[in-house]
């Protein structure tokens, strides 16, 4: 069975090859369809964390404080590079290949964090409410149809 740090892990690996996929093809005609699709992957991947494992972690510790609200907050930050992308993908390669390469240290860096800290801690406290919110990440408000 699949644990919780694991599939957030490997979500992290599948956002990590989009970006990849999406920085080769920044000056090509195909950049708006990669960035969406990359930009889609990591809402995503916030949606599992901020509506289903945040929740359940504060259910259980009563608040939002300490790694949750930076979590958060690093959230905001990357949706503020992407509005900046948004606006530069199919105008300004060269900007947007910076910003990109802005966000993906700062997704290096919280990723590392919620590697090495949250998810562990998530686990720690969800241990045996785990397959349910693994299956809330397939079936629950954040599932891809």
């Amino acid at each position: 069975m699949t644990t919780l740090q694991q599939y957030l892990k490997d979500d992290h690996r599948k956002c990590d090859e989009l970006l990849a996929v999406m920085e080769k093809s920044a000056s090509s005609k195909d950049a708006k369809e990669k960035y969406i699709q990359f930009k889609n992957s990591m809402e995503h991947h916030f949606c599992m964390e901020e509506e289903i494992l945040f929740p359940a972690m504060v259910k259980i510790t009563g608040s939002e404080m300490g790694p949750i609200s930076v979590m958060k907050m690093e959230h905001e930050q990357m949706r503020n590079l992407f509005l900046r992308m948004d606006k530069s993908v199919e105008d300004d390669p060269e900007e947007f290949l910076g910003l990109s390469e802005t966000l993906n240290i700062l997704i290096q860096q919280h990723n590392s964090k919620e590697e090495m800290i949250l998810y562990p801690m998530a686990e720690q406290l969800l241990g045996n409410t785990s397959s349910e919110i693994l299956n809330s990440f397939e079936s629950g408000p954040c599932r891809k149809d």
